[in-house]
């Protein structure tokens, strides 16, 4: 016989609000661990819930992307310097964020940011269309960076590579 233990990471209002239920599926399904995680974050896609220790996305051009390998880290593009935080998006946030500021540029990568490594300095801020995007009030160090790859444009537009989440 195979064990699999399965975790469920729920955000922990949502918990709450529904807590009997998890406690009953926790009796009739062995190995069910249900986990409230306060950590946990929800985007604007319906159903969609990334738990702690989600990717987020930085979009680089080439030359930012070639000093922050070469310098092992970075205060980020012009605008993050203006603003005085590094920009990022989610999966869901990246393409609009490709749409609107970066149309028709060539030469990009996209980079995976683990939010885990940064979370002291990253915080959560309303921006475009009501929407929280992470901001990063620090320097970004290129062992932050899970992958990179990238980001080509198609028929005009950015493809983004399916493994984003």
């Amino acid at each position: 016989m195979v064990k699999i233990r399965l975790n469920i990471i729920f955000p922990q209002e949502f918990v709450y609000s529904i807590g009997s239920i998890f406690t009953e599926s926790s009796r009739v399904i062995p190995g069910l661990n249900i986990i409230s995680n306060s950590k946990t974050t929800v985007d604007e896609a319906p159903a969609t819930l990334h738990s702690y220790a989600m990717l987020i996305y930085k979009i680089f051009r080439s030359d930012e992307w070639s000093e922050l390998q070469a310098n092992g880290k970075t205060a980020g593009a012009p605008i993050d310097l203006e603003d005085g935080y590094i920009h990022f998006s989610t999966a869901t946030q990246a393409q609009e964020t490709a749409d609107k500021h970066f149309a028709g540029a060539e030469n990009l990568f996209v980079a995976a940011i683990d939010s885990d490594v940064i979370e002291t300095d990253l915080k959560w801020e309303v921006s475009r269309g009501g929407a929280e995007f992470p901001h990063l009030y620090a320097m970004l160090k290129l062992s932050s960076v899970a992958w990179c790859v990238a980001l080509p444009l198609v028929e005009g537009r950015h493809e983004f590579p399916g493994t984003m989440v």
